[in-house]
């Protein structure tokens, strides 16, 4: 029967065992924790969320969100009529986007009305030209197309935030979309926003003739300043695409915040220092201003957002409101495993967000290895596990804690607040080293989305040989599935 972890049983669980790095199993041996600032993040953090967009139905990704313990979730259509959303918060990515048509496919025609709209309230490139050329471009959909000769005719096109009524219509919108959702279901409540590469010069998208691809850019690439055009006679409110954008972002806020309290700001530009702190030092605009998101999570493969020094140096952002959220590394798992640990070694946590892997249309698509490491940072934090209890060496691409384990042969980590492991064996000679104490109830195999196959009846596939729970000789073909074993105390009364 699933029982909560209770602060005893995990505290003992922490102090009890450390898991060495030298061997399959992460060897459990006893050693006191040194004295060091206490954590004490709550599951209802707003760090704790999931992100994906992905072609996964809005039902399947309540109940994985629920599965993996997630508080937050990217708000996808429909969600609010599902009895799954109850007591989550929802997340509404890139908002703005909601509160007009954005796709403009340069091939078609289109109605003066429409045209009219969208020179009223989208960027300009060049005001005097026809229509479509005088729209400012954004994101191509054909930007990765594997075709030599991708049609670069369709894009999005981007709100002109250098007026504020465009501004206060996209608010007005946002805010309603988020009051409708509550309205439907009042316990799924709004917790922010989250945007994707949020660069405050514009997410716009220009091409030259010797570039294979259009490229992002800002205003200045075609006109040289970083304004839009518009037509003479027109007012802006904004000198700056940069000081609109920003101003966007603190009306949002102003009026999130009358709604939701707790309402947060997400954001996941690719390197965190160049794509976005940069621009408010450039605007010397400081961290506690309302416009500056909460949370910066990277999206590049790399491990500048703990290397870059500029990122400390410039105040901004702490290590603890930071994350890794890169995809990129779904066939290169020592790769994954290196900016794992690196960001779960300093309290940096880890998520998705947006497509879950490149080319994968979905959670489900996932190896059931990366949904675990994608979690270890976070459930890290969660579980309070002291920082200098997260071990990684380096030099053997080896992660371990008391409460979680990566390496090539072997993921395994447990979820905050229950008394689940999930494990992933990834060898067949590879095994769970389990700590001292505690003792297996039950193991399930686990679905693509991580719920619980009804029927363990797992005996039959696992030794448990000590502490060490490993494959028997005729089950592993077992390997790379997803499992989680139950754990109960061995003094606990039956």
């Amino acid at each position: 029967m699933e029982k909560l972890f209770c602060a005893a049983v995990l505290s003992a669980l922490i102090s009890a065992i450390t898991y060495a790095q030298e061997n399959p199993g992460g060897k459990a041996a006893e050693q006191s924790a040194p004295k060091e600032e206490v954590l004490n993040y709550s599951l209802d953090d707003f760090r704790n969320y999931y992100g994906s967009w992905a072609e996964l139905s809005p039902l399947d990704s309540l109940i994985y969100c629920r599965n993996m313990g997630y508080k937050y979730v990217i708000y996808r259509g429909g969600m609010e009529r599902y009895k799954e959303s109850n007591g989550l918060r929802f997340l509404l990515v890139d908002p703005e986007f909601m509160a007009y048509n954005r796709n403009l496919d340069m091939k078609k025609s289109y109605s003066q009305k429409v045209i009219d709209m969208w020179r009223d309230i989208c960027a300009m490139k060049d005001a005097s030209a026809p229509f479509p050329d005088c729209m400012a471009t954004g994101w191509f959909w054909a930007q990765h197309s594997r075709d030599k000769n991708p049609d670069f005719s369709k894009c999005s096109l981007q709100l002109n935030f250098q007026k504020q009524k465009v501004i206060d219509m996209a608010v007005d919108k946002i805010i309603k979309k988020a009051k409708d959702i509550m309205k439907k279901n009042p316990n799924f409540k709004y917790g922010g926003c989250i945007w994707d590469v949020p660069m405050l010069t514009g997410d716009f998208y220009g091409k030259k003739p010797e570039w294979k691809r259009p490229r992002q850019v800002d205003m200045s690439f075609w006109r040289g300043v970083d304004s839009v055009s518009v037509p003479e006679g027109v007012k802006l409110d904004y000198p700056t695409y940069s000081e609109g954008y920003l101003a966007y972002f603190r009306k949002l806020r102003q009026e999130s915040l009358k709604i939701s309290p707790d309402a947060k700001f997400i954001v996941d530009p690719w390197d965190v220092y160049r794509d976005y702190i940069a621009h408010f030092k450039r605007l010397n605009v400081p961290h506690t201003d309302p416009g500056f998101a909460d949370f910066i999570q990277t999206e590049a493969n790399n491990d500048r957002f703990v290397t870059d020094k500029r990122i400390a140096e410039s105040g901004y952002i702490d290590l603890p409101n930071q994350g890794q959220a890169s995809d990129l590394s779904t066939y290169d798992f020592d790769k994954e495993i290196k900016l794992v640990s690196a960001a779960a070694v300093k309290g940096v946590w880890t998520s998705w967000f947006g497509n879950p892997c490149p080319g994968l249309p979905s959670i489900r698509d996932v190896p059931a290895r990366m949904k675990i490491t994608r979690a270890i940072g976070t459930w890290e934090n969660l579980n309070n596990t002291p920082l200098s209890q997260r071990k990684w060496d380096a030099s053997k691409n080896v992660y371990s804690s008391p409460t979680a384990y990566m390496s090539k042969d072997l993921v395994w980590a447990i979820q905050p607040k229950t008394n689940k492991l999930f494990f992933c064996i990834l060898s067949p000679d590879a095994y769970v080293d389990l700590p001292e104490k505690w003792e297996i109830e039950k193991i399930h195999a686990l679905t693509s989305i991580f719920s619980e196959y009804l029927r363990p009846d797992l005996e039959k596939n696992f030794d448990v040989a000590g502490n060490a729970l490993a494959f028997k000789p005729n089950s592993r073909y077992l390997v790379g599935q997803g499992f989680v074993a139950y754990l109960k105390d061995k003094g606990e009364k039956k």
